[in-house]
C-alpha cells in the first residue's frame, strides 16, 4: 500500500524546492494557484485569525484536544464496527455514518490543523479505518477548496470514508501482505472495487453515487487503471 505519510513527505520536499526556486527568481511568480495537492494547505489554512476570530489554530487547549479526539474516536469505532459487519457477511447501514461524518466535517473549521498533524504523525496504513478517516480529511479539504456545497460535501466525505470497504471482503493475509503478491492474489485484491460496488448497491439504492465512486477509485485517465480500464471522461 502507498502510505499517505510518504506522499506528504514527498510533497514537503517538492514545496521546499519550489520555495528555493522562488527566492532566487528575479521577479515574483504568479500567485494564482491550481488544485494540486500542494495547495491544499496554504497560507489561508494556517492563518491564525480571520475577521478577528481564531481560525484553524495549530494548537488547542486540553479540552479542545479532548473534543477533537472524541470525534476521531467515535468515527474510528463506528467505522471499525461497520467493517466487521461486512467481514461477517452482514449488510452495512451507511445512513448510520451520515450524522457522524457531518459532525467531522463541521469540526474541521476548528480542528483541521489538529487533524492534519495527527494524520502526518500517527498514520498507520495497516489500520484501514484510520486510513479511511485521513482519506476523508483530504477529500473534504479538496471539496471545500472546490466550493462544493452541502449535502454534496458530505457525500464526498462518505466516498472517502468507504472507498476501501471492498477490502473487507478480501482475506487479511492478502490485504496486509508485505511480500510480492502472486498473480492470483493480485487479481483478487484488484477485485475489491467491484466487490464494494455490489455490496453498496445491494445494501441501499439511496447510495448509488457511493457505489459508482468506489467502483472507479483505481481508474486512471489513460485507461491503465482497474477494474474497468476507463479513460478520460468515462471516469466520474
Amino acid at each position: 500500500m502507498v502510505k499517505i505519510s510518504d506522499i506528504i513527505r514527498d510533497e514537503d520536499e517538492l514545496l521546499s524546492k519550489k520555495k528555493k526556486s522562488k527566492d532566487t527568481a528575479q521577479k515574483p511568480s504568479d500567485t494564482s494557484k491550481g488544485m494540486e495537492f500542494s495547495t491544499m494547505m496554504n497560507e489561508t489554512d494556517m492563518s491564525s485569525t480571520k475577521n478577528g476570530e481564531s481560525r484553524n489554530r495549530p494548537f488547542h487547549s486540553d479540552s479542545e484536544n479532548e473534543q477533537a479526539e472524541d470525534i476521531l474516536s467515535r468515527l474510528h469505532t463506528s467505522l471499525t464496527d461497520m467493517y466487521n459487519q461486512v467481514r461477517n457477511g452482514d449488510a452495512p447501514d451507511f445512513s448510520l455514518m451520515e450524522s457522524l461524518t457531518a459532525e467531522f466535517i463541521s469540526s474541521m473549521d476548528t480542528f483541521e490543523n489538529y487533524y492534519m498533524l495527527r494524520a502526518y504523525a500517527d498514520y498507520d496504513y495497516t489500520d484501514l479505518a484510520q486510513s479511511a478517516i485521513w482519506t476523508t480529511l483530504f477529500t473534504t479539504k479538496i471539496a471545500t477548496r472546490m466550493g462544493i456545497p452541502e449535502p454534496q460535501k458530505t457525500n464526498c466525505a462518505l466516498c472517502g470514508l468507504f472507498h476501501d470497504i471492498g477490502l473487507m471482503l478480501i482475506p487479511d493475509e492478502i490485504v496486509q501482505k508485505t511480500t510480492p503478491l502472486s498473480k492470483s492474489e493480485r487479481d483478487l485484491l484488484r477485485s475489491h472495487p467491484k466487490l464494494a460496488y455490489d455490496l453498496v448497491n445491494s445494501a441501499d439504492s439511496h447510495y448509488t453515487y457511493l457505489a459508482e465512486t468506489i467502483y472507479q477509485e483505481h481508474e486512471f485517465i489513460d485507461g491503465t487503471g482497474y477494474p474497468q480500464g476507463l479513460t478520460g471522461k468515462q471516469i466520474g
